[in-house]
């Protein structure tokens, strides 16, 4: 089994622990900016009040 493993996903590097989860970084990069960034970006852009002209005003948790 682990040869066959071995053949399928030869990049392949693991994370220490007991669930010996396989980890690509070039997956990780794109699961990152794909995912990640537009989601810490929209938690900070929700802090501000934006006008159409593009000038930003930061209000905090006022707008919720």
């Amino acid at each position: 089994m682990r040869r066959w493993f071995r053949i399928a996903f030869p990049g392949t590097t693991w994370i220490a622990g007991a669930a010996r989860i396989p980890v690509r970084p070039p997956a990780l990069l794109f699961f990152g900016s794909v995912f990640i960034l537009p989601l810490a970006q929209s938690v900070m852009y929700s802090f501000y009040k934006i006008a159409p002209g593009g000038s930003r005003e930061f209000v905090g948790l006022r707008l919720y």
